[in-house]
């Protein structure tokens, strides 16, 4: 199996992303700033994510993938078909707006998916929000879920 090296050296998911987040943010409310980051730096970062998320790539990946076409394309279809129902929902009750509800509910790394918020003018802190809680969730819960499979698969 193939196991990327992890790319946080703090103990939280996500944790270079969130840590830098909260700093910003602790910074702002402080020091009483509500400036934006020029186009250049948003431009800079999406190259530097795009370049971290493609770097974790090696070639042996393709074979393993090739046995997984069906798995991944069906759990793919499920998860962004029922990202894109609940976007639907929170679209049309206006409590987010398309963009950042569609990214927001979507399958996906949080340093993708806050990329393209970057680039679609969605808000990038809720869908980190969301990405940050639902990476949160899966952590916690893991344990018993890896117990119950290992339990119900024999």
């Amino acid at each position: 199996m193939i196991h990327p090296a992890s790319t946080s050296p703090l103990p939280l998911p996500g944790g270079v992303i969130v840590g830098s987040m909260l700093f910003v943010v602790l910074y702002k409310l402080f020091a009483h700033q509500t400036d934006s980051l020029p186009f250049a730096y948003k431009f800079a970062v999406q190259v530097l994510i795009g370049t971290l998320v493609g770097s974790m790539f090696v070639p042996e990946m393709l074979t393993r993938m090739r046995a997984l076409v069906l798995p991944m394309a069906l759990s793919t279809l499920i998860l962004v078909s029922t990202g894109f129902l609940i976007a639907l929902i929170l679209a049309y009750f206006r409590i987010l707006d398309v963009e950042t509800a569609y990214l927001a509910t979507s399958p996906g790394g949080m340093s993708a998916t806050i990329g393209l918020a970057f680039s679609r003018q969605a808000e990038p802190l809720l869908v980190l929000t969301f990405h940050f809680i639902r990476i949160l969730f899966i952590n916690l819960t893991a344990p018993l879920v890896f117990y119950l499979l290992q339990h119900w698969s024999h």
